[in-house]
């Protein structure tokens, strides 16, 4: 038989066997061309595999599974090795994480037992992510490192780069993000040398991330849409299907709550029908998490639920944790302090096991808020103290704004004025250098109690009105009558306040007209 039918033969195999629908029908083809399995034709189909994993993650698994079977039946060891890393990569990109790993373990002791030390260090490097994502940071650590030596030792620069991608994502999920921001952009520089396309998306997705988490949300947005745009150009659908998840989040963060929803709702579908379980997770995890913003409680707590189910059948504590919170905080806003207090002890304990730094002060703030409605005051200031000196010394601005609200708050409850202003102050000048509208109006609109409190009523209208402007900006992203009465639920106060100021002739010379368009102005929500 010609070099040139066995190609022809190979690549009709390609195409039956991705879309082979069960094991049965894989081993019927397989069969019906014994004479062609060679060693050589299980690489090609790991080979495959891996280009289509980034297009179709059920085909790309059939792919795997088909080269595994040919390297059973000509048993030789490299082609099984091979295969085992292709089904393991094909399982990471389905979301099914512990799978994965013991299969990357299985290809490491293959390789090592082979000598292969270039392919030993890929299975290594590769083997970090679905380590990290199971909360394996030591043994994320452990395979970086000897990856490391071997990559350093063979002169591999590009997996060097692709190796820095992967401990910056371990980084970033332990909320370092200065850690993992200068490992992306050593990779950055690694990928982009050996225009290496996939490392160039991924690397570019990365660095969003991480760029959100420093609050730098225009740099973020600008960066992701090139990791969008270049994902296209390049048929990477899943990357697509990420980076406009990413989107999404940073359009919810930035206060544009709609556009935010629409796109997570496409992205799930998308996500679902590719078959990244784990962003279909994440889209509704973070749906969630808009619709507490939303006052949309019951809807967020079902989210949530769904989200830690599921997350739990992945094996994935980090987000699973995350699902616990985001319930918590719902139970706390339909008033069930002690159910809400509970899950926050459960899911701090989870983030601990972690060993993530940022989530157990975020639940001691979370948690200070749910006493400080309970009119439990010392304990509420006790852990937003503590919460507060890690968030002060953090790259999380917005979280120690948070901080010394409730701590401003907590001391105007007890009538101590100063202590109220100096706190709200600290916070009003960290928002003047962020993008977070929803933190300006709650900062002024306190700032404007405080002042009323200490008899400044001057000021106390202008920080009203200055707090109204931000709700407005947040409130006209909003599209659909349901989701602004939502959302202004509990919102209307700084309207009420207006509508006092004006009549007590602290406002503008025609006070009255004012008054009435603050009464006017919440019931337009068309």
């Amino acid at each position: 038989m010609s070099s040139a039918a066995t190609v022809t033969i190979s690549e009709r195999l390609l195409r039956e066997l991705a879309g082979a629908p069960d094991a049965s029908r894989r081993r019927e083809l397989l069969e019906q061309h014994r004479a062609d399995l060679s060693p050589e034709l299980a690489i090609q189909l790991t080979d495959a595999a891996r280009e289509r994993v980034r297009v179709n993650t059920r085909e790309a698994l059939s792919l795997s599974e088909a080269a595994i079977d040919v390297a059973r039946i000509t048993g030789e060891e490299r082609a099984m090795a091979y295969a085992v890393r292709g089904k393991a990569n094909a399982l990471y990109a389905m979301g099914q994480y512990r799978e994965s790993i013991e299969l990357h373990n299985q290809a490491i002791t293959a390789w090592q037992k082979l000598g292969e030390s270039s392919e030993l260090g890929r299975s290594l490097s590769v083997s970090i992510l679905p380590l990290t994502l199971c909360g394996e940071y030591e043994a994320a650590f452990a395979a970086a490192e000897r990856a490391r030596q071997i990559f350093t030792e063979t002169g591999d620069e590009l997996r060097l780069a692709r190796l820095e991608i992967n401990v910056g994502n371990v980084y970033y999920r332990q909320d370092r993000f200065s850690d993992a921001l200068a490992c992306y952009r050593r990779a950055y520089d690694g990928v982009i040398k050996h225009e290496n396309h996939e490392g160039i998306a991924a690397v570019l997705s990365n660095l969003s991330v991480c760029l959100i988490g420093l609050g730098e949300f225009q740099q973020a947005l600008d960066t992701y849409k090139n990791a969008h745009d270049y994902c296209e150009q390049h048929g990477m659908p899943l990357l697509v299907a990420q980076s406009d998840y990413n989107i999404a989040y940073l359009y919810f963060l930035r206060g544009e709550y709609s556009r935010a929803i629409d796109m997570l709702r496409s992205t799930r579908m998308r996500c679902n029908e590719i078959g990244d379980r784990y962003h279909y997770g994440l889209c509704n995890l973070d749906l969630s998490e808009l619709y507490l913003e939303l006052n949309l409680s019951s809807e967020a707590a079902e989210l949530a639920r769904l989200g830690q189910a599921e997350f739990e059948a992945l094996g994935m504590g980090y987000e699973a944790a995350k699902c616990l919170a985001f319930e918590a905080i719902a139970m706390g806003q339909q008033g069930q302090a002690f159910q809400s207090l509970k899950l926050f002890a459960h899911s701090r304990a989870m983030f601990v096991k972690e060993q993530n730094r940022v989530w157990p002060s975020l639940i001691d703030l979370y948690q200070a808020l749910v006493l400080f409605n309970e009119a439990r005051l010392f304990e509420a200031k006790r852990l937003a103290k503590a919460a507060l000196a890690f968030f002060d010394t953090s790259m999380l601005p917005g979280k120690a704004v948070l901080c010394r609200l409730l701590l401003a708050r907590i001391a105007l409850r007890t009538n101590d004025l100063a202590g109220a202003h100096q706190e709200c102050t600290a916070a009003i000048e960290k928002l003047k250098v962020m993008q977070a509208p929803m933190l300006k109006h709650q900062a002024f609109l306190l700032m404007g109690h405080i002042h009323s409190g200490s008899g400044n009523a001057k000021e106390a209208y202008e920080c009203f009105r200055t707090s109204r402007d931000a709700l407005e900006m947040l409130r006209s992203n909003l599209r659909g009558q349901e989701l602004k009465m939502s959302f202004l639920k509990n919102r209307l106060e700084v309207y009420e306040l207006l509508v006092d100021s004006c009549l007590r002739g602290h406002s503008t010379a025609d006070s009255l007209r004012e008054a009435f368009g603050y009464i006017a102005h919440p019931k337009s929500l068309t």
